[in-house]
């Protein structure tokens, strides 16, 4: 991209590696400098600039002793028509590949260090004009629900789910914003040593900070054990019970919402995401929490 001269520092840079790992429409680029120093540069167009300008100024202010990639800089290209944020550079491997080498233990053990990184990120201070989470989600749920009615496809046990989403959508009322990741998934950690350090922002957001945990699914899937400690480490062990409930609520909107989403992408996203439908249904066959925390 010719506009790359435009971001700050551009003529200390030696090298310059684009990066094509992850499913998100930025463009990504290693970037090293003269003095060896090693950033992660972001591009992306400029849709709803104010809002991901708010959140990545909030994320400037989440406490560094908080394990995430550290936001360095950011700003417009091309007049506007792209942003850039140029973030700490992490070594180590992507979680999301190495996380079932760890014995069991250690798995639990590094999932509630990222429960705890998760909620320290969640406490940031944020701005007092953010829309209220339940107006927000109440569209979200009307949407996914006609989403699912009017792809045609019929999904086993789906009223079952509709029934328990109409049942509880109250426990969205009066939930409180926080600053989101948005993506806070496997694929979004790197490690190195034992110590897990979270990255990529590109959704970051405000909301419900439960909301935060519709990608457990992905997470318990590949390890129940990370996924368990990340519930306690954040909850420091005290896990209401209520959170289950909203989790599975969460959860089902997902589900649902999904059927459009996969019909459209082909035959071997619909196959995915109706293996991982089949497992939800399972985890919440007879209860509120799912069945791989209780066996735990």
């Amino acid at each position: 991209m010719k506009s790359l001269h435009e971001v700050p520092g551009y003529h200390t840079w030696k090298t310059i590696e684009k990066i094509s790992r992850g499913d998100s429409y930025d463009e990504k680029f290693a970037i090293t400098n003269k003095h060896h120093e090693k950033f992660l540069l972001r591009i992306t167009k400029a849709t709803d600039y104010d809002l991901k300008k708010r959140g990545l100024m909030n994320l400037v202010l989440v406490d560094h002793e908080v394990s995430i990639s550290r936001l360095l800089e950011f700003g417009n290209l091309e007049y506007g028509k792209y942003v850039y944020a140029l973030f700490e550079w992490l070594d180590g491997d992507n979680v999301e590949d190495t996380i079932i080498n760890y014995p069991t233990p250690e798995q639990y053990t590094l999932g509630k260090q990222v429960g705890e990184t998760l909620y320290e990120m969640h406490i940031t201070p944020i701005p007092l004009n953010i829309e209220k989470w339940d107006l927000v989600y109440a569209s979200r749920i009307k949407r996914n629900l006609e989403s699912y009615t009017q792809s045609t496809f019929t999904l086993e046990k789906a009223q079952g789910l509709i029934a328990y989403i109409h049942e509880h959508k109250h426990l969205v009322e009066e939930r409180p914003n926080c600053l989101l990741h948005g993506d806070y998934q496997l694929k979004n950690m790197m490690i190195q040593n034992h110590h897990i350090k979270v990255f990529d922002f590109d959704k970051i957001a405000y909301g419900d900070p439960w909301y935060e945990f519709i990608h457990i699914v992905s997470i318990a899937k590949e390890s129940p054990e990370f996924a368990r400690g990340m519930i306690d480490g954040y909850f420091k062990d005290h896990v209401p019970r209520t959170f289950f409930k909203l989790l599975k609520l969460y959860i089902y909107v997902e589900q649902l919402g999904s059927v459009a989403r996969s019909l459209h992408f082909g035959q071997e996203e619909m196959d995915h995401f109706l293996e991982n439908y089949r497992m939800v249904c399972e985890w919440y066959e007879k209860s509120d929490i799912p069945l791989w925390y209780k066996k735990m």
